[in-house]
This record gives structure tokens, sequence and C-alpha cells, in this order.
């Protein structure tokens, strides 16, 4: 659906250089036992049980796997708790407690936790996912696409939401349609020469008129808009009335995150490589961290991950909300590519070359930036519920050749590989 990729493209206007790409399978279970996770960090969220750090919600969270030898869900002790054989296709991770499968009928059906099919739909499970968001819960619906036949042969996709009995409860009538997000779900129009955005409630009301160019979901009770001034096109940010809490004067911008967020300016009488620059404004518009970076991502776990310097040669740092420099990453003589933010007390930082083998150069460090997964992974994202995704490519461990694709732990034990 065009229509859609269009809008996820744009909507993510502020995702800045992903590390990695690919697509998981796993085919077998590590024989290796967890090890004892200690916690290292000065500060931390996580609840301590004396020989475990865990975080409440990492108790029943769990981890699609598939692969030739069949599809499941783990949990963070890598242990097989789901196995999807020949009744349903698993293909989809849990959300709000729900998990999409396709069913033999060929329909969409819903798992819980226990295993249990708790939902059974008269919908087609889609063949093709052009977008990573479709059939996942959020805010108690989900969003299905469907072909319908035409007379004649051809077909037109149609969206809508779907609730937790599986009804069809909001029928679209829109150009395309995002998950919701505190309660408000992006639409659009195609108003030629471009479309428009605004935002339904979950009766499917329009909630915040179609009237902006582009929209990111809401986070903190604010999402950023943009609007047309003049000639140019610039960002503000909007209450979920619709009303600007802060005016559009943005070239770009992140989302709110922990009461900040990452706008940027253009200033004038600056060359090319320094002239557009990063700040952090809090929700009542005021730059509460001076515009100075080259590229800024939200906080997260009381720490930003921003780049110092101009557009040619810059280097990433963390900054806490005072706008000092907490974190220097760096690891042996090698450049720094680029990082991620902290997740459950961990980030992501990839190298130019890794240690030992080639394309396997991102790791993860703490947040005092000790080196806790040394740079080995082609691809990587970030720590949820106490496991991470990787891929290895190429990466000499005790003389031994590696190369799969699974989950690690906070302490970078193999939990689950093929």
């Amino acid at each position: 659906m065009k229509r859609l990729t269009k809008l996820l493209l744009l909507v993510c206007v502020f995702a800045i250089f992903p590390i990695g790409y690919g697509v998981f399978m796993v085919l077998a279970k590590s024989q290796k036992q967890p090890k004892i996770i200690t916690k290292k960090s000065q500060k931390s969220d996580y609840e301590i049980d004396g020989s475990r750090v865990m975080q409440n919600e990492e108790k029943n969270e769990l981890f699609l796997v598939r692969g030739g030898n069949g599809n499941g869900f783990i949990n963070n002790l890598g242990e097989l708790v789901i196995v999807c054989d020949d009744r349903y296709l698993c293909d989809r991770p849990f959300s709000e407690g729900l998990a999409a499968v396709k069913l033999n009928s060929g329909k969409i059906g819903y798992l819980n936790k226990t295993g249990q099919l708790e939902i059974e739909t008269e919908f087609d499970y889609p063949d093709e996912f052009e977008s990573d968001f479709f059939l996942d819960f959020s805010n108690g619906l989900a969003l299905i696409s469907q072909k319908v036949r035409l007379p004649g042969g051809n077909t037109f996709e149609e969206i809508g939401f779907i609730d937790r009995t599986g009804q069809l409860v909001i029928d679209s009538t829109y150009y395309g349609m995002y998950p919701f997000s505190e309660g408000l779900a992006i639409v659009y129009i195609n108003d030629p020469p471009e479309d428009l955005v605004g935002f339904i409630d979950t009766q499917g009301n329009v909630a915040i008129d179609i009237q902006f160019g582009f929209a990111n979901d809401f986070s903190e009770g604010i999402a950023a808009v943009q609007v047309a001034r003049g000639r140019h096109y610039r960002w503000g940010f909007i209450d979920k009335s619709g009303n600007f809490v802060v005016e559009p004067q943005y070239i770009d911008v992140g989302n709110f995150s922990e009461g900040l967020a990452p706008v940027r300016i253009k200033r004038e009488g600056y060359d090319y490589a320094n002239r557009s620059v990063f700040g952090f404004i809090n929700k009542d518009g005021e730059m509460v961290i001076s515009p100075q970076f080259v590229w800024a991502k939200s906080f997260s776990d009381g720490l930003a991950a921003v780049a110092v310097g101009n557009k040619f040669e810059h280097k990433w740092v963390y900054i806490d909300k005072s706008g000092d420099v907490v974190i220097e990453p760096s690891y042996d003589n090698f450049d720094i590519e680029s990082i991620d933010s902290f997740s459950e007390g961990l980030a992501s930082i990839a190298v130019n070359n890794s240690a030992g083998g080639i394309n396997s150069s991102i790791g993860f460090i703490d947040k005092e930036g000790n080196w806790v997964i040394e740079p080995k992974f082609s691809y990587v994202e970030g720590f949820k519920g106490g496991l991470a995704r990787v891929d290895m490519e190429g990466y000499y461990s005790d003389n031994q050749y590696d190369n799969f694709s699974g989950f690690i732990s906070r302490d970078g034990e193999v939990m689950w590989k093929f």
C-alpha cells in the first residue's frame, strides 16, 4: 500500500542512522545455560532479587522465533514456551498480550500468552506486510488490511481497525491510517496537490481536523505536526485538542520523551556544514539545551545520543538533561560510526571495524560508558524484556567462525540461535 508506506516514511522523519538490517530466523535453542546478570550501572530502574536483574515487565515478555524447525515464542531465559506447529503460522510479535497468527483457514487469529487461540476473525491474513505495524494491537485496536476484489478482477486495499473480539469497529473512509497512540490515530486524505493529515479517536470520530502536511504519533500528550509557513514547511507541537502548544518554527523535530524533544533550527550567517543544528525544548517551548548538535535523538534512560562537530566531521556522545557530555564512547583506535538510545540500561554502539571480523561491528555499553558486550554483531535491536535480537556474521571467537541470528541476554549470553 503506497499510501501507508509513504506515511510511514514521513512520520518516521527522525529515525537517524538505524543500525543493521535483515530478517530473523531461529532454528534451535542454544545449549548454554543463562549466566547471572549483575548490576553495573549506578542508576537503574531494575528490580534486584539477589541473583538476577529483571524489570517487572520482563517476567511475562515473550519473543518470536521462527525457522525451518517450526515457529514459537521463547521467554527471557531462552525457554520455548509456545510452539506453533501445523496448527497456525506465527509471524508477528506479541502486542498488548496478543500475537497475530495465520490460521489453517487463511484467516487472522490471535494467541494469548498461554498459547491459547483467543480470537478468530473473518479476515484474510495478508500474504505480505508492507508495514511493520499491521495486525499489532495498540490502545485495544489492531489495524488490518484486506484486498477487496472488484468486478473484472481488479483489487484494492481496504483498511480498518478490529477490536479484541475480532470485530471490525472502524471501517476506513480515509486514504490511509496509522496505529493508535495515546488514544488517537493518524489518518490522511488525498487532497491534490498533497495529502493532508489529522487524527481520529478510538470511536472513529475525527478528533483533530485533517489539516496538516505531516504528523508524528502522540507522545507524552503532545504530537509533532508540520504546516506550511510561506514557501516553507515548519514543525510545531499540538495537544490532544489540536491546539498548538509550540508554534511551527522548526526544520526538523523528534518526539517528546522524558519531558524534552529535539528540534532543529537554521542559523543565519553560518556555512553549510554548520548551518542547521539541534537543541532540546521543554513542553512550554523553552529551549533548555541550546542548539549546537549536528544530529540528536530523543532522551531515553535520562540520556540522549547527539553528534557534535559539523555535518562532515563529527563524533557521537551522550548528554544528560543539563546538556553536559557524560559519555564519550570509544573502542581501541576504531572510529565510532553511530550510537543508539539506551534501553534497559544498555545502548548499542557501531564501530567502523570490529575486533575480529567483517561486517561485525556493533556492541553494547552501560551508562558508565563501559563495554558490556564487545562489538561483534552485524545487526542488533535494543534490549526489551531482558533480551536483544542480534545477527553475527564472520566473527572469530576462540578461533571459531560464528554466523547466526538469535537473542542475547544483557551479559552477552546467547539465549537462542541457529
